[in-house]
């Protein structure tokens, strides 16, 4: 009797080597995805709130600010700024930072083509506006509209100042 494996046992290990490499290959992209997504939602949480606190701390003598843009003529990005007359169009960017690949603004907090501003007032810091920005995953070359756990990921900046960070039934601060 001969030792060895038949074709069709070696054909049946190599389809399960296949299948279970795909299953991880699309897991640990989807989790890379969800973790650049969670990522940036943070950074710019971080970006609000030392916003707010240079404009507490009157740094620069200036409103402190967070311009939000979603133009088509360049890549989705936000900036941290200061102004003294309270517009971005004559303000100081201290810094620019785009929108990592395969993260968009939802079109129910940034339009495509146009731009959001929070400009934080005085020294009790309050934002010019109660503004949601949510980040999406964009999936199959456009903005995801799916509200699945780790698909979109939100920041509230209330009228209290406060900043809320929400990714679905997740809360951080």
């Amino acid at each position: 009797m001969k030792k060895g494996f038949t074709i069709v046992e070696l054909l049946i290990v190599i389809g399960i080597i296949a299948i279970i490499t795909t299953v991880s290959v699309l897991t640990l992209f989807n989790w890379h995805s969800t973790a650049v997504l969670t990522s940036t939602t943070k950074q710019i949480g971080a970006l609000l709130r030392e916003a707010q606190s240079n404009t507490m701390a009157q740094n620069q003598g200036a409103a402190w600010g967070v311009h939000f843009d979603n133009t088509t003529s360049t890549a989705a990005f936000y900036s941290l700024f200061y102004t003294f007359n309270g517009t971005y169009a004559s303000s100081t960017r201290v810094g620019q930072y785009p929108l990592p690949a395969g993260i968009c603004y939802a079109t129910s907090s940034v339009n495509v083509g146009s731009s959001t501003d929070i400009i934080f007032s005085g020294i009790s810091g309050q934002p010019s506006a109660s503004v949601t920005i949510m980040l999406q995953l964009i999936i199959n070359g456009s903005c995801s509209t799916a509200t699945s756990s780790g698909s979109a990921a939100s920041l509230n900046r209330s009228g209290s100042g406060l900043i809320f960070f929400d990714n679905f039934n997740r809360s951080n601060l």
